[in-house]
């Protein structure tokens, strides 16, 4: 550990000299942001050991390591009984500065994210290695204060040996907050919103590893921050296409400064979105139904929020007159019959039912779904694929976790189909997270597409529907009829088009030409060696087709790579 770098992965303790109440002592300072950062002290004296009450410590206190220059400061401390000190933050060094108007957080999985896949280029002479990053800067507003988010990269090259290097590249983000100084509690916070809109997008838990204060003036004079908070993996993925959305297409669609609005914007983004942060990890718990039962408590709570006020009701007197009347009726049935003491429990379940009886159209979870589901296009249900029966089967797990009742398993001995679905639907889930960003429908498609995402490839969604909203594919319908049968997967199948006619028919010979003939022809290009092959005097456009669905009868079949003929 540097003198000034705190790590929210590690473990210190420190034997520290420090000054309480006007005295001296020494203690033990223990620093795991997994737990409550404390300071035990050595002392037997009676009031501190034995004190009837805790009592907060306004003042910062400054810890001293013995045997080092290192110094901790203790912020919004406690002093407990039993002589120990507990506290919400600790920063590096004696002074903290007032006017503290900038923080850099570094969040796991970040850099591995904004960096992808690059080449280093070995020539005789050198070596080459872009490490260039396109940055953004956007103004956001949270909670009435205005502030900016960048992102910035560090980039070193240390030497083990003469003949060994190491290339790091470290990203992170650098908040400001503009016209005002920040509290540590505001810094605390932001940070972990920082930390929550990053695992949305990801689709992965990430944690804070370090975090840095300091004041623009003075942007050398850093410290470092540390406070308790959750800890998930410390190597969350362990490739840039694992994520669900790439740094490309944020780039690429510029939707920076639309995704960083809308979170800070967007209410849901904290009361509901941020539960699914710990349900991408598979670290927080082992107990398979309470993680299926986090994922289908938050689209409980989405649907009350976008339902809320949505359906129909009674007017309030012929409400009231209902309530009423159903009162008066069990009454005259309580008292013209007599009832056991189990009975008597069943009668209260009745009463407190009309009691709670609610004025809405959307009174239970499956009426709240429904709603939610009739908003949703059938094209993106088409492509997630979380049917009703699907849902019926994660509500009832649900409600027997509710209720202590025993649940069945869909395939008995096994939880493989509920695992299934509870990651379809969180496929869901994510599709509404990824529309309050900003994403649109086409947008999203293409992220589900892209990513190698384990829970996205776990929920067997519908390939096509997904390939055809993300225009990742081309459909074909063939004029004549063909035995599709013939042609593997794999295939590069050739496809005339008459743009005058605009029929498409199949072009045997080319195909057969490039399925047996081009992998010895010395042309890499498919495209090259099809023009090869044709006269030089036709007008045409040759087009590559990555995926496509080509129909021919009543039959489909999927292949990946064709070339599409087009005569004009």
């Amino acid at each position: 550990m540097s003198q000034r770098e705190l790590s929210f992965f590690e473990k210190y303790k420190h034997t520290v000299n420090f000054t309480l109440d006007g005295e001296e002592y020494t203690g033990v300072l223990s620093i795991n942001a997994s737990q409550i950062l404390n300071l035990v002290i050595h002392n037997d004296k009676h009031d501190l050991l034995f004190a009837e009450e805790d009592r907060v410590i306004n003042l910062p206190i400054i810890c001293y390591e013995i045997g080092s220059r290192k110094t901790f400061t203790l912020h919004q401390s406690e002093l407990q009984r039993g002589g120990q000190i507990t506290c919400r933050y600790i920063t590096t060094g004696s002074l903290l500065s007032n006017d503290i108007d900038q923080f850099e957080v570094h969040l796991t999985g970040i850099s591995t994210w904004f960096e992808r896949l690059r080449i280093t280029e070995i020539t005789d002479t050198e070596l080459k290695r872009n490490t260039a990053i396109e940055k953004f800067l956007v103004d956001f507003t949270y909670q009435k204060n205005d502030y900016s988010i960048e992102n910035h990269r560090y980039v070193s090259s240390p030497t083990t040996t003469p003949t060994e290097h190491l290339i790091q590249i470290e990203d992170c983000f650098i908040i400001k907050k503009k016209n005002e100084k920040f509290t540590l509690r505001e810094v605390e916070k932001l940070a972990l919103e920082i930390r929550n809109l990053f695992s949305l997008l990801l689709g992965y838990s990430l944690s804070i590893e370090n975090l840095y204060i300091f004041s623009s003036s003075k942007r050398h004079d850093y410290k470092s921050l540390i406070f308790s908070s959750i800890i998930f993996e410390k190597i969350p993925f362990k490739n840039h296409h694992d994520t669900l959305c790439h740094y490309n297409n944020v780039s690429g669609w510029m939707l920076w400064e639309t995704i960083i609005t809308n979170y800070f914007k967007v209410k849901s983004f904290r009361t509901i979105w941020n539960r699914l942060v710990v349900s991408f990890s598979n670290s927080r718990t082992d107990i398979w139904q309470y993680q299926i039962l986090s994922v289908v408590v938050t689209l409980e709570m989405y649907c009350e929020q976008e339902s809320r006020g949505k359906g129909h009701k009674l007017n309030k007197a012929k409400f009231n007159e209902l309530r009423s009347q159903l009162n008066d009726t069990l009454q005259t049935f309580i008292e013209s019959n007599e009832f056991s003491e189990d009975e008597k429990l069943i009668i209260d379940g009745i009463e407190t039912v009309i009691a709670n009886l609610k004025n809405t159209s959307h009174p239970t979870l499956q009426q709240k779904y429904d709603f939610l589901m009739s908003k949703t296009s059938k094209d993106v249900k088409e492509a997630i694929s979380f049917s009703n029966s699907d849902f019926d089967v994660l509500k009832k797990l649900r409600n027997s976790v509710a209720h202590g009742l025993k649940y069945e398993t869909v395939v008995d001995g096994e939880i493989t189909k509920e695992v299934q679905l509870k990651d379809r639907l969180l496929v869901l889930l994510m599709y509404f997270v990824f529309r309050e960003l900003g994403f649109n429908d086409t947008q999203i498609a293409r992220n589900m597409s892209g990513t190698f995402n384990p829970f996205i490839h776990n929920a067997d969604l519908n390939k096509r529907a997904r390939d055809k909203l993300a225009g990742t594919a081309s459909f074909i319908t063939l004029h004549e009829e063909i035995d599709l049968n013939r042609f593997s997967f794999v295939d590069c199948l050739v496809i005339d088009h008459d743009a005058k006619s605009d029929q498409l028919t199949f072009n045997e010979h080319l195909s057969y030409e490039i399925k047996h003939n081009k992998r010895n022809s010395g042309i890499a290009d498919v495209r090259d060696f099809i023009r090869s092959k044709l006269l030089q005097n036709i007008d045409l456009e040759i087009e590559y087709v990555n995926t496509l669905y080509l129909s021919s009868g009543a039959d489909e079949k999927c292949y990946y790579g064709a070339i599409v003929l087009t005569y004009k």
